[in-house]
């Protein structure tokens, strides 16, 4: 689970929704599937040992509240993981949310964008309409395959198809959370080894 799964976040998942996934992982059918072992080096393998701690209780969030439900849902996505740049494994001060985050894969890179409500360089023009039609762009092709996305936006680690999937309210809460946060002026070129960008 090092370094990808955000468990530090899942953490504070309600009791509630634990309970959903297990029941949800259960009703799965069972594979076989043999994996090599996990191994971590030194001294990782000893540091990621103090990490996991009791929890305890955790109430459902307050779903009433879009601006606190938004941010349990941001948490729980992610967002704050790949959109925070960090230095030598840190989120960097004051630029929650601000993208930069630099993610190499083999077909090329690609910069995590700037969701703070920065007016210039974030979402800050953004209608809550827009927001959700921009996530819903995915919504055809997750649901039935096609029509396949193009241009930039195909080349990304964002999981839109999976984002595409929440309800308006949900949606609605996470845009009322990233209204909330501080703006950052930063701009990010996304797609920086994109061919013809």
């Amino acid at each position: 689970m090092l370094p990808m799964m955000p468990y530090t976040d899942y953490r504070l998942m309600s009791d509630m929704d634990v309970e959903s996934v297990v029941a949800y992982l259960d009703s799965l059918a069972p594979i076989r599937h043999g994996l090599p072992k996990t191994h971590v080096d030194f001294p990782i393998n000893l540091l990621i040992k103090s990490v996991p701690r009791p929890v305890g209780h955790v109430a459902p969030p307050e779903s009433s509240d879009p601006q606190k439900y938004g941010k349990y849902l941001a948490t729980l996505a992610g967002c704050g993981g790949c959109h925070t740049p960090k230095r030598k494994g840190r989120r960097l001060a004051g630029m929650d949310f601000a993208g930069g985050e630099i993610i190499a894969t083999q077909a090329g890179s690609v910069v995590t964008a700037n969701i703070t409500p920065d007016l210039d360089t974030g979402i800050g023009k953004w209608s809550p309409e827009f927001f959700q039609k921009k996530i819903y762009e995915y919504k055809d092709y997750a649901e039935h395959g096609s029509p396949p996305m193009a241009g930039p936006q195909s080349f990304t680690l964002m999981p839109w198809l999976a984002f595409s999937g929440l309800t308006r309210e949900d949606l609605g809460a996470i845009y009322a959370f990233l209204r909330s946060v501080k703006p950052v002026r930063h701009l990010v070129e996304t797609h920086p080894s994109f061919p013809g960008s």
